[in-house]
């Protein structure tokens, strides 16, 4: 009985102990709550971005959004895809195989056979690359329809 005792009394003293540190760290980290939000209050007052502050504070820290954008800008764009329906004559242009009506006519009429209905989409290719120059012309103020000025 002696001996139980003495290990409830250890376990206490434990626990008290614990209790403690956990003040200490809670104390602690409110502190440094109340520091983060005084700097970022101070950085948004003066014009600082975020992100900004975060590589004054840390530069060797990589950001989520540089590994997105060097991500995206290195990604070649995927073939555009021209599907003509023969027993409706729909035609989808996609980029990908997560079109939803793609997806039904494989469901219905297999996938093999839907390949099949896969257009030589040069002519529209080369439209898109008309419409892409124009556009490119259009903003350099040169378009070729209209008066100039």
């Amino acid at each position: 009985m002696l001996k139980d005792t003495s290990s409830i009394q250890e376990l206490i003293a434990q626990r008290d102990e614990l209790d403690r540190k956990i003040r200490e760290a809670t104390e602690l980290l409110d502190k440094h709550k109340e520091f983060a939000s005084q700097v970022i209050e101070m950085a948004v007052s003066e014009g600082i971005l975020l992100d900004q502050l975060a590589l004054m504070i840390s530069p060797n820290v990589i950001l989520k959004s540089d590994t997105q954008a060097e991500t995206k800008s290195d990604r070649k764009r995927r073939k555009m895809k021209l599907y003509r329906n023969p027993h409706t004559n729909e035609v989808i242009e996609t980029r990908g195989g997560n079109h939803k009506t793609l997806k039904a006519w494989k469901k219905e009429y297999g996938n093999d056979v839907v390949e099949s209905w896969l257009s030589d989409n040069e002519d529209s290719q080369a439209e898109n690359t008309e419409s892409e120059a124009e556009a490119a012309t259009t903003l350099d103020g040169q378009s070729d329809s209209g008066p100039q000025s």
